[in-house]
């Protein structure tokens, strides 16, 4: 996407597409395998819903809820908790803000863990891991170690533009997807497949995604006109009664 960091083997498939050594070409062939494969088992370890590893536990969830711009419960712990005195920072290359977000013990408490093991706030110098609403979005931090959390962004966005692609059903809901918000919007109309279904519940701009929608040559867009996501609720929930 513009304006965004390539993964390394979409940028070795741009180089095989040129490529017209043989040997040179089987090579990066097999680096983008080595690639691929390390990014699956990479996906495959994350056990918590949210696309990451924020529970000790390994475990597969059944439902992903990607949150494409943070939450307000989530914190990047500076230097680890680190407090006061002399430290180590770790990691090649190193990094002030580690490799994914983490949480307070009183939000945990606040929904309902008493016994939570992963990635918890132990104290120290912490900021909002979150992507505020602005004109420009940038998915990443400026550190006196340079551009930091990039690769986190990327490894939520990139599983969002996998289930896209996959998903037979799109329902947008409470979304204005404006111009500016180029990233959502390179997600969202150039990723389904073209027969892919979707449905808008957007109050006064429905009409007007919808037509973004059909712009990008998606197939099957409906407007629901029958109020806001509670009512759009209610009325699936209606029809999926009917005998």
């Amino acid at each position: 996407m513009q304006g965004e960091k390539k993964e390394k083997w979409m940028a070795l498939c741009e180089q095989a597409a040129e490529e017209q050594d043989p040997e040179r070409l089987m090579a990066l062939v097999a680096e983008i395998d080595r690639l691929l494969a390390e990014k699956q088992q990479r996906l495959r370890k994350q056990g918590d819903a949210y696309g990451f590893p924020l529970g000790a536990e390994d475990t597969p969830a059944k439902t992903l809820l990607l949150k494409l711009h943070g939450s307000m419960n989530w914190l990047i712990s500076v230097f680890g908790g680190a407090r006061a005195g002399a430290f180590q920072v770790g990691g090649w290359p190193p990094s002030a803000f580690g490799d994914a977000p983490v949480i307070h013990p009183a939000d945990l408490l606040h929904l309902g863990y008493t016994d939570f093991k992963g990635r918890v706030f132990t104290g120290g110098g912490a900021l909002e891991c979150l992507i505020l609403p602005g004109r420009k979005k940038e998915f990443f931090y400026d550190t006196s170690f340079g551009r930091e959390f990039g690769d986190f962004w990327e490894l939520l966005w990139s599983q969002a533009a996998e289930a896209v692609n996959r998903s037979e059903k799109i329902v947008l809901c409470g979304y204005s997807l404006l111009p500016v918000d180029q990233r959502a919007r390179e997600l969202l109309l150039r990723m389904p497949k073209k027969q892919t279904h979707v449905t808008v519940v957007c109050g006064s701009q429905s009409e007007r995604i919808a037509g973004d929608f059909r712009a990008a040559g998606l197939q099957h867009v409906r407007v629901f006109a029958g109020g806001y996501f509670e009512d759009w609720v209610n009325a699936a929930v209606n029809e999926s009664l009917r005998p």
